[in-house]
């Protein structure tokens, strides 16, 4: 790249002379090296942050010019919370988190907290993953995502209703979430326990069953660049927002603005694309149609093997 910089700073130098020859127009001083100057990430990453406006006032924020994001990490999985190999975090809500604090104009810190009461009455300033419904004691801004138990297949059939599914196999996490809620409709399918969600969608490749049920988010994430779809949801989807502390209306008020203005103006899409591919909002229009329900009741949680973290 310098010996590239230094012909082309020659070959200036040659033509100039040739185009002011014969000029009488005096000395001409250039500086080629700023001409030639390419940018550092941090210079370009320090001009956006000079050039921004802050939305929210310091008052509204623990840390001035800094939101604080509190992140369930002891209980969210890929892809809403991921580790790289460097063990630095990353995720739908690490990016999502890090989109509204660009809107607003400031920095972001994060901070690993079991849940939306503790996390904000630790120093944050908004918890990520919160479900609808979760804590009555602050407002939660919705929704980036939802949770819901998805059947995924091999292959690209998506319109199914529940007599296609009599007599089918369909795996699942030992103990999970989705493993009781295939046990809370009446599908006529066998169920086959895996110890983890790697496992179940390995042998949907290979096709030692037909179906996996499993967190919707966790199995679009899997499934990315493989041969296998979702086909519908089993139950119905609940929101996931941002939790802010009821008393903090101002900043409530500045993440919902932040929020849609990152839905509506493709931020939140590219996130979304990037870890759950074509995935869309899902709501009750993507319900498996035909579905028995036999109870509502269910405890546990989906998790991933380390293997589905980037």
């Amino acid at each position: 790249m310098t010996r590239v910089k230094s012909s082309l700073k020659v070959l200036l130098l040659m033509a100039l002379a040739v185009v002011l020859t014969g000029c009488s127009i005096g000395p001409i001083n250039i500086d080629l090296d700023k001409w030639f100057h390419v940018k550092s990430v941090q210079e370009a990453i320090q001009e956006k942050r000079e050039a921004r406006q802050q939305k929210v006032p310091d008052s509204s924020l623990h840390t001035a010019g800094t939101l604080t994001v509190g992140l369930r990490t002891q209980s969210v999985t890929a892809p809403m919370i991921a580790a790289s190999e460097g063990g630095m975090l990353q995720g739908i809500d690490v990016e999502v988190a890090s989109a509204i604090a660009d809107q607003l104009g400031v920095d972001v810190k994060f901070v690993s907290v079991n849940g939306p009461v503790d996390g904000l009455q630790a120093g944050c300033d908004i918890v990520m993953d919160v479900r609808s419904g979760e804590d009555s004691s602050s407002t939660l801004i919705s929704g980036y995502a939802e949770s819901t138990t998805a059947l995924f297949h091999k292959g690209s059939e998506t319109d199914i209703t529940a007599d296609n599914l009599s007599g089918k196999s369909v795996g699942v996490q030992s103990g999970s979430l989705s493993e009781r809620a295939m046990g809370q409709v009446l599908t006529g399918m066998s169920v086959q326990g895996f110890s983890n969600l790697n496992e179940a969608f390995e042998a949907l490749e290979n096709g030692s069953i037909d179906y996996v049920a499993c967190d919707a988010y966790a199995g679009a994430y899997l499934a990315a660049n493989k041969d296998i779809s979702m086909v519908g949801v089993v139950d119905v989807p609940t929101t996931v927002g941002i939790s802010v502390a009821t008393s903090n209306k101002t900043l409530a008020t500045q993440i919902q603005q932040a929020l849609s203005s990152i839905q509506s103006n493709g931020v939140e899409g590219v996130i979304r694309n990037k870890w759950v591919g074509t995935l869309p909002h899902l709501s009750t229009t993507n319900k498996i149609s035909g579905l028995v329900e036999v109870s509502t009741q269910s405890t546990s949680t989906d998790s991933s093997a380390s293997s589905e973290q980037n």
